[in-house]
């Protein structure tokens, strides 16, 4: 993936750094994945080997920034916010919210923008708020300019509820950038709140996720839960911008509305 780009081609607008190679992924995730493979399935009398984990935005090889640790998928989050916001944004009082916050989203937002930025989750300490994504009663209605959820979903037995919340706390006309694992293999989501932790390995990916999205599935649940939806792949981000991330092509940024009534 990416053998085009030479040594030194690749950026990362987390942290403003060139850098000559991105870290692959490694450790536990690597190794599980090799363990629980999906076993082979019969056809036309011939064994088959279905890789569901031929996805949509993942780039093992160039998994994140030997510098700020920033992740692929938050390296498209910062481009998308500098083009979006605009370099040097400037408002105290756009109130943003992070999801399972990360040190490298952090650093980008102080770094380029003057805004409230507000973090979230169930477990993490020294978040603003301790939410159960799909009942965030601590979190009043239409009280965000913009948040970023980024692999939650797939780790919430209600996603569906989820995103009910997640349109509720938007303050009309405002935006959310919403992400998950997304299979480009699979003809329809892969869920099961009860199965078992290998199962899970090897259905989903990892032991803490409950299911693995299809694209087209992902995509309705956004619309039926009430947001205008924005796909935004090469066309928006441009080829050499993707290669310069160290991002696949087929990479897409999700990125919701609440309409204005």
């Amino acid at each position: 993936m990416n053998s085009e780009i030479s040594s030194g081609e690749y950026i990362c607008p987390l942290c403003s750094n060139k850098v000559e190679h991105f870290i692959p992924l490694h450790g536990e995730l690597t190794r599980e994945y090799a363990k629980h493979k999906p076993a082979p399935v019969q056809e036309n009398g011939t064994q088959k080997t279905v890789n569901r984990f031929v996805m949509e935005l993942f780039a093992p090889q160039t998994f994140s920034c030997p510098f700020c640790g920033g992740m692929d998928r938050e390296r498209l989050v910062a481009m998308f916010l500098l083009r979006h916001l605009g370099v040097a944004y400037r408002n105290p009082n756009f109130r943003l919210l992070e999801f399972a916050p990360r040190p490298a989203i952090a650093y980008f937002l102080k770094k380029n923008f003057v805004l409230k930025h507000e973090t979230a989750d169930m477990y993490m300490k020294g978040v603003t708020y301790k939410v159960n994504l799909s009942c965030m009663t601590e979190i009043s209605t239409a009280s965000f300019d913009a948040w970023i959820c980024l692999h939650v979903l797939e780790h919430v037995p209600n996603d569906r509820k989820a995103l009910q919340e997640l349109l509720r706390i938007l303050k009309p006309g405002g935006f959310g950038i919403l992400l998950v694992p997304i299979s480009l293999t699979l003809p329809t989501t892969d869920e099961d709140q009860d199965t078992s932790i290998t199962e899970r390995w090897s259905r989903f990916g990892q032991d803490d996720h409950v299911r693995l999205y299809a694209k087209k599935d992902f995509m309705q649940r956004i619309e039926d839960a009430g947001f205008l939806l924005k796909s935004l792949g090469k066309d928006y981000f441009g080829e050499d911008t993707l290669k310069a991330l160290g991002l696949p092509m087929t990479s897409v940024l999700y990125v919701v509305k609440k309409p204005v009534a």
